[in-house]
C-alpha cells in the first residue's frame, strides 16, 4: 500500500486515513453532514505537512455507498481527480463493509443503512453484497443501525470509519481498480 490516502464522506460523518512514510493521520467526524467544509479543511492540513502529497501517493481508498447523494459526491470526485491527474489506483468499499468491519464481533443478524422514506437498506453480516430494500418493520430485531435514529430496539451506529478499510484491503475485500472511469458504474449502482 506504501503512501495511501482513503476518504468516507457518505454518510452523516466524514473520515479520511493517510498513511504516509509509515506515519499514520486520522481524522473522524461524527453526525456532522458538513462533508464540503470539514473534509477540505482536513485536506488542506495535510498539505500544509507535505505540500507535495498528492504526487507522492501510491494509491487511494474510497466507500462508494450506499449513501447520501450530496456526501458520495464529494468523495467521488475528490478520489476521481486524484486517480486522473495521477494515474494512481483506488481501493473501493461499500458502507455495508465498513460497517460490517466495525461490528464483526458482535453477536447480530444483520446490517441496517440509510433510512429513507420509511425504509431501509439492509444485508447479513455474512453476505453484505445481498442488499435489500425494506420497511422498518420487516427488519430483523438483532441488527446494527447506521444512520437511522427512528429505529428502536436494535444497536445503532452513529458514524462509519474508512480506517476499517486497511483490513478490508488486507483480506482482499476491497475492489482495486486503475482507470477513474470504472468508479461511476459502482457509484450509480450503490445510490440510495
Amino acid at each position: 500500500m506504501n503512501n495511501f490516502l482513503a476518504v468516507d464522506t457518505s454518510s452523516t460523518s466524514c473520515s479520511l486515513i493517510l498513511i504516509l512514510d509509515g506515519q499514520r493521520y486520522h481524522r473522524h467526524l461524527k453526525g456532522q453532514a458538513a462533508h464540503a467544509e470539514q473534509f477540505f479543511a482536513w485536506i488542506r492540513e495535510l498539505l500544509e505537512l507535505e505540500p507535495n502529497l498528492f504526487k507522492r501517493l501510491t494509491s487511494l481508498g474510497l466507500c462508494i455507498g450506499p449513501g447520501r447523494f450530496n456526501g458520495l459526491r464529494v468523495g467521488m470526485t475528490f478520489i476521481s481527480t486524484l486517480m486522473a491527474l495521477y494515474q494512481l489506483p483506488a481501493y473501493l468499499c461499500t458502507s455495508h463493509q465498513l460497517l460490517a468491519e466495525h461490528s464483526f464481533t458482535k453477536d447480530l443478524d444483520g446490517y441496517a443503512i440509510f433510512a429513507k422514506y420509511e425504509h431501509a437498506y439492509w444485508c447479513l453480516k455474512d453476505n453484505w453484497l445481498n442488499t435489500s430494500l425494506v420497511t422498518f418493520d420487516t427488519l430483523p430485531s438483532k441488527i446494527s443501525v447506521m444512520d437511522m435514529p427512528s429505529v428502536i430496539a436494535v444497536e445503532h451506529h452513529d458514524s462509519l470509519d474508512i480506517k476499517d478499510i486497511l483490513s478490508l484491503i488486507n483480506n482482499n475485500n476491497a475492489v482495486l481498480i486503475e482507470h477513474y472511469s470504472q468508479i461511476n458504474l459502482l457509484y450509480t449502482a450503490n445510490l440510495c
